[in-house]
């Protein structure tokens, strides 16, 4: 889940080979991973946390586990699992918004139908390349840009997608002169290669951390 086993310290010399001017910036992130989430709750959350802020995604996440998750004790404390497609597979529209899910009720009913009926394959995503890939979540509706880009990265450790916030229109801006999508994305891509979506982590963290 913590993505202990990759080398980051071999990543980040790489990064900072291309370009040191970042050294500085990714030492500030020093112990910073892009988590390896389980698909399914990966989909479920992102899909959650359009429009939404970060204490009512959390909220809507555990009001779905300890609603449908498996019940576990640990050091004398209850916690509650995320739940499985199979014990999501029958709500309804309304069981989803009584889960104060908002106007998302509707996409993760069509997205866990999806999955019911084989309309979309979670696996089959590793097997893509990133531009399909992204092109193939974005048929669910209720997957755009941002969160079909954080599904990749933080579900299927695709490190050359990412998303692009506030924070990190504010670094490019100051870097590149630039708060333009596409051109971020080209500048990035073209400069990064395939390690493009763990620097843009590493400005959001620089960039949000220093200007609080």
């Amino acid at each position: 889940y913590l993505d202990l086993d990759r080398d980051y310290e071999k990543l980040n010399k790489k990064i900072i080979k291309i370009d040191n001017s970042l050294g500085q910036i990714v030492e500030s992130c020093k112990g910073l991973k892009i988590i390896n989430q389980p698909k399914f709750e990966c989909y479920i959350s992102y899909i959650i946390s359009q429009n939404n802020r970060v204490i009512q995604i959390a909220k809507t996440l555990d009001n779905i586990s300890k609603k449908y998750g498996e019940k576990v004790i640990f050091e004398n404390k209850e916690y509650y699992l995320f739940p499985t497609l199979k014990q999501l597979s029958n709500c309804t529209i309304e069981d989803f918004r009584n889960l104060k899910t908002g106007f998302r009720d509707k996409y993760l009913y069509g997205f866990v139908n999806k999955l019911n009926n084989n309309e979309f394959d979670l696996d089959i995503v590793n097997e893509l390349t990133s531009e399909e890939a992204l092109n193939y979540l974005k048929q669910v509706n209720g997957i755009g840009d941002k969160v079909a880009s954080c599904i990749l990265m933080f579900a299927y450790s695709k490190f050359d997608v990412f998303p692009i916030d506030t924070w990190v229109k504010k670094y490019m801006k100051d870097k590149y002169d630039t708060t333009d999508v596409k051109e971020i994305r080209k500048i990035t891509n073209e400069k990064y290669k395939n390690n493009c979506g763990l620097v843009i982590q590493y400005m959001f963290h620089y960039k949000r951390n220093k200007e609080l």
